[in-house]
């Protein structure tokens, strides 16, 4: 190999590990005498008692350079893991955000910011919060498990609700149930909210 290698980042696939090996001194000198890469990765193996298999490299020098990593089904992938953890920890990535918020606002991509802002919410809120706070149509939230629910028990016209004859039996009986029920003609029903 051509050029002083200073450390070496291997990628396994097989187990999604990345491990970083920077030589000491002693060790670069060692590695100079390498000239094939078989050699080069095989003496890696023994030295640092690892085995990666259909490996290839990305050396640094004084700057970073990505030369080639080997797995073809997983160069995408790295990569957009390597970006994604890039972007996370940049200090501009607060004020890109915002730049970019409003030029999606002036090219109404609406969509976008409403699927960005769904993510969100969904994210960091309980199925009963998102249902009170965004008045929803199609979802009610169970009151004994906390589950989303499309269908099930309507207590009373909307008390409580139940996603499961189980959840329903730990706060009332079915006989409580079917008085509550009054053959069709009471508050109490099971129902289905996305139909």
């Amino acid at each position: 190999m051509s050029e002083v290698i200073k450390s070496v980042t291997l990628l396994n696939a097989e187990k999604g590990e990345v491990l970083v090996i920077k030589f000491t001194q002693e060790e670069l000198q060692d590695m100079k005498q390498y000239d094939d890469f078989a050699v080069f990765l095989s003496t890696l193996e023994d030295h640092y008692q690892f085995h990666l298999l259909n490996c290839s490299y990305m050396t640094f020098g004084d700057e970073m350079k990505v030369r080639k990593i080997g797995f073809e089904s997983t160069d995408e992938e790295y990569a957009l893991e390597v970006l994604r953890n890039d972007v996370l920890k940049s200090d501009d990535l607060e004020d890109y955000y915002n730049r970019l918020l409003e030029k999606k606002k002036s090219e109404k991509a609406d969509d976008d910011i409403r699927q960005m802002m769904t993510d969100f919410v969904i994210k960091h809120s309980e199925v009963g919060e998102l249902v009170d706070e965004l008045c929803l149509d199609h979802v009610r939230c169970c009151s004994v498990c906390g589950r989303a629910m499309t269908e099930g028990y309507c207590i009373e016209n909307g008390v409580s609700y139940y996603c499961s004859d189980e959840c329903m039996h730990t706060e009332m009986t079915d006989e409580e149930y079917l008085e509550l029920y009054d053959d069709g003609d009471g508050d109490s029903y099971w129902t289905d909210w996305a139909s």
